[in-house]
């Protein structure tokens, strides 16, 4: 139930992909036939995150495999769209680029397990308050 009205998401359904509030929660649990899987926010705080990434290395105009990257458009390109992309200056293999990138997404890593760090030590200090 789309609304204009902005509350906190309590759960999450798994088959909408969407985090919903109480509210509109209802729809998706009461209906026999509309039943989805709905997922609590709060049971499920700490546990990883599942994403589907089948298909992801294909491209989405030929269904090949993705190979190259176009600096010049910042495109990720499979060997059919390498001839769309073949006057380009800086047309890259995969692993060239993905070699570069990697101190890059080591840091960004590194930065992520310092803000879960201190996510948790928020909802510690928050659930001490609540009991003390």
């Amino acid at each position: 139930m789309k609304t204009n009205i902005s509350k906190t998401a309590t759960v999450f359904c798994k088959d909408c992909d969407e985090f919903l509030c109480e509210t509109c929660k209802n729809p998706h649990t009461v209906y026999k036939p509309g039943q989805h899987n709905i997922v609590n926010l709060h049971d499920n705080i700490s546990s990883p995150v599942i994403i589907d990434m089948k298909g992801l290395d294909k491209c989405h105009e030929h269904e090949q495999e993705i190979e190259f990257f176009c600096q010049d458009h910042l495109k990720l390109c499979c060997s059919s769209c390498v001839l769309i992309h073949r006057k380009c200056d800086q047309l890259d293999e995969k692993a060239k680029v993905s070699m570069h990138a990697r101190p890059e997404l080591q840091a960004l890593q590194q930065s992520l397990i310092k803000l879960q760090s201190e996510a948790d030590a928020i909802k510690a200090e928050c659930e001490q308050s609540k009991t003390g």
